[in-house]
């Protein structure tokens, strides 16, 4: 059915799951359709676009008729989920799109399963350990799904969640970062979610000046500190004062939150270990040394476990 008389709505929130196609991609998706018309379905859910973002910006510019197929999903989580999915089938996603959107999907797919566990007359309503255990759950089948631990599915989580933050904040760094223009570490993407918002604005400024490959949050805080810097008019005849340069505040979280998001990887590598060693093979050296390195983890644990209750 030809669709041209309905105007379709777009969601910023589904675009931005959708890793942007490149000028020469969409002028040869532009040439196509000009050409050949517009033979695939826009898929549409309540009149919102799914899939066919740019097919429906080309037919209404060039008025070309296009047909449209309508997905009855539940919510729009439903509708995130599926567009997740979709792009992870992409051969093309930058390594941080693919992050994101894994971390996206483990979002959805909680919401989803949550929805599921929602209270019944005959369950009641769903106790901490059963949303717990979804949580575990769908990062399990999201890990399967994608051949990576779900201890990674959990942390794809929290860098989906602080670049959600630093888009919040600053969009531009945000598009720059997810197509891995500069490359920025896991741990440092989560520092600039927690940023203000003038940082990092004028560390835009900065992107913009200097063309950086990869930058690590300490030259990040050192451009900022200069960059800040007031600069005052020359005076004549007066010497002025170097400007003092201001130290970073101490931030007291920075290395349990950088402890907390390395321990799931420590979990996967065990797991690993244990799902592909025959321990019956094992030489007596090794089962020794790994025997003594679990026993400094676990006194490492008590120890902190302890000076958590202390202070708690």
């Amino acid at each position: 059915m030809n669709d041209n008389v309905r105007e379709l709505i777009k969601n910023p929130e589904i675009e931005l799951l959708i890793q942007p196609i490149t000028s020469d991609e969409y002028y040869i998706l532009e040439k196509d359709i000009v050409e050949c018309g517009c033979r695939e379905s826009i898929i549409i859910w309540n009149n919102i676009i799914v899939d066919g973002h740019k097919r429906y910006d080309i037919c209404c510019r060039f008025g070309i008729p296009y047909c449209t197929r309508s997905i009855p999903f539940a919510e729009i989580c439903d509708v995130f989920s599926c567009v997740c999915m979709k792009q992870l089938h992409r051969q093309d996603l930058t390594l941080e799109y693919r992050k994101y959107i894994i971390g996206r999907l483990y979002q959805a797919e909680t919401e989803i399963r949550a929805r599921q566990l929602s209270p019944t007359a005959q369950e009641g309503s769903p106790t901490p350990a059963r949303l717990s255990g979804n949580k575990y759950h769908t990062a399990m089948q999201i890990g399967l799904d994608y051949h990576i631990s779900y201890g990674t599915v959990l942390k794809y989580s929290i860098y989906a969640a602080s670049m959600d933050s630093i888009r919040a904040k600053e969009d531009t760094i945000f598009s720059r970062l997810l197509m891995g223009s500069p490359k920025v570490s896991h741990e440092n993407i989560i520092e600039l979610s927690r940023l203000p918002k003038e940082d990092l604005r004028c560390l835009k400024t900065i992107l913009e000046e200097n063309q950086m490959s990869r930058i690590g949050y300490s030259e990040i805080r050192h451009e900022l500190q200069w960059k800040k810097l007031p600069t005052a008019p020359p005076k004549q005849k007066e010497k002025s004062n170097p400007a003092i340069r201001k130290m970073p505040e101490y931030d007291p979280d920075a290395d349990i939150a950088s402890l907390t998001l390395t321990i799931p990887s420590w979990v996967s590598s065990i797991e690993r270990s244990i799902k592909n060693t025959d321990f019956r093979r094992i030489s007596t050296d090794a089962c020794s040394k790994l025997t003594q390195q679990l026993n400094t983890l676990k006194n490492a644990v008590g120890i902190i476990e302890k000076s958590i209750k202390e202070e708690s």
